[in-house]
């Protein structure tokens, strides 16, 4: 989240669906898959270690 404040990563991402706004926990749960996905973590156990569901992780948005 610090990254993403100083660089504005997030912004590089467009949302399929064409929203122009994120939420606080949309960019959480975005950082959570690309760091799940870059560590072979895997969603699963990321979404464990955030204790929330797999589908709220895997669905942001």
């Amino acid at each position: 989240m610090e990254l993403d404040r100083r660089t504005g990563f997030l912004d590089c991402f467009t949302h399929v669906g064409g929203k122009q706004t994120r939420s606080p926990e949309l960019k959480r749960n975005l950082l959570a898959v690309l760091i799940a996905n870059a560590t072979n973590l895997g969603l699963v156990r990321m979404a464990e270690a955030c204790d929330q569901s797999t589908s709220r992780v895997s669905h942001s948005g």
